[in-house]
């Protein structure tokens, strides 16, 4: 039998323990730093906070029909510290196209439009690795 302790009250005493523990923190992005256009009121003060104590800040989204570069700009206008750009951010095209190199699939020729920062980062980075490898002659 598993014996899971009783949820505690987090202080602020406590949560400085438990900082001094972590070096990764993880967010949502929808509902947790944002909701809709509007930012989570202390969230960019509380994410500065974590950046300038030296730990890392990773955010999720699961929604793929934007890149991660245009979440980046989105936090960076919603006054979120700078060193959040788009490799700080995970998306399923991010997820996908790290599979795909991890499985030794590699893109080998990326045509973009004129309108790359509308492109979803699905096809811009992951399946472009799916292009017929060249063959040397």
């Amino acid at each position: 039998m598993t014996f899971i302790p009783e949820p505690t009250k987090m202080n602020s005493d406590k949560f400085r323990k438990v900082l001094r523990d972590i070096d990764t923190f993880i967010f949502d992005a929808d509902g947790v730093l944002w909701l809709g256009e509007d930012v989570m009121p202390g969230s960019p003060d509380f994410l500065d906070h974590l950046i300038k104590l030296g730990k890392r800040v990773i955010v999720l989204t699961n929604n793929a029909t934007k890149s991660r570069a245009v979440y980046a700009k989105k936090l960076a206008a919603m006054g979120y510290h700078p060193s959040i750009t788009k490799d700080s951010i995970v998306n399923p095209a991010a997820v996908v196209a790290d599979t795909l190199h991890r499985a030794g699939i590699h893109r080998t020729d990326k045509k973009m439009n004129e309108r790359d920062d509308m492109v979803p980062e699905f096809y811009a980075d992951c399946l472009g690795a799916l292009a017929p490898r060249r063959h040397r002659a």
